[in-house]
């Protein structure tokens, strides 16, 4: 009994969602992307930053490089300071392996950790980036698949806040783009959005374009999306925009 009358509650819940989304001028179709997947292909950090890009998502530059001292060479024409990641096979979490080096300021600083990342097993070559050093807030975006409920959409306080918060909000998609500013104003870490002790104010308006830019992105691709990661996503000051770091893009193969 006590089952069934929470299956009800849970069905009535869902009902008003879909009249308030309606309401609201929301998409008009049903849940997205349900049904079962099966694993087909994992799309680089390059390449679902490419494809987040091509959606309208500002990502952050990067030129690889093979040897230490031709990092060097690329640093001195993007001018310091920089951040190192390593490429290869088996590098989908980076922080994890130690295959990242943040804010690096000096020639032999570089030359030592590209070095140093390219002695990584399975590693290809190492990626430049800019240094971005304005950073309001952190923030993760995630879409992740159930097979009866489809496409859910995570947004969450990123950094090294992340697992100390523990501090996210999922909504299932379709979604609005006031949906997903409510979201964000529910999370703790939004104190740092609205200009923590002084600090300058997030461009919070900026930030929910690009999620909801991440949420069209995974509709437009509900038939054969599995998994997206967008973390984080550098929240600068207002005027300054947003910009997204890193991304994992995984897809599948609708069974049949």
């Amino acid at each position: 009994m006590e089952d069934a009358l929470c299956c009800i509650g849970r069905a009535a819940r869902y009902a008003k969602w879909r009249e308030h989304l309606q309401g609201r001028g929301g998409p008009q179709t049903e849940l997205v992307g349900t049904g079962a997947l099966e694993p087909d292909s994992l799309l680089d950090e390059n390449e679902s930053k490419q494809a987040l890009q091509e959606a309208g998502i500002n990502v952050s530059s990067a030129q690889t490089c093979t040897w230490a001292a031709q990092a060097v060479r690329v640093v001195r024409g993007l001018g310091y300071p920089v951040v190192l990641k390593a490429h290869g096979d088996g590098f989908e979490h980076k922080t994890e392996l130690g295959a990242v080096a943040l804010d690096l300021r000096t020639d032999q600083a570089v030359q030592e950790l590209a070095a140093k990342l390219l002695e990584l097993p399975g590693a290809k070559c190492v990626a430049v980036e800019p240094m971005i050093t304005d950073t309001v807030a952190e923030i993760i975006v995630g879409v992740s698949r159930d097979a009866t409920l489809g496409l859910g959409l995570t947004i969450g306080t990123g950094g090294i806040l992340t697992e100390i918060l523990a501090d996210s909000v999922t909504l299932l998609l379709p979604v609005t783009r006031e949906d997903i500013l409510d979201g964000l104003n529910g999370l703790r870490g939004a104190t740092f959005l609205d200009g923590y002790r002084g600090r300058p104010i997030g461009d919070t308006e900026v930030l929910a374009d690009a999620i909801v830019a991440i949420a069209g992105y995974a509709e437009s691709h509900a038939d054969d999306l599995l998994e997206m990661d967008v973390n984080p996503i550098l929240v600068r000051p207002r005027g300054s925009g947003v910009i997204a770091v890193d991304a994992l893009i995984r897809r599948a193969s609708v069974a049949r």
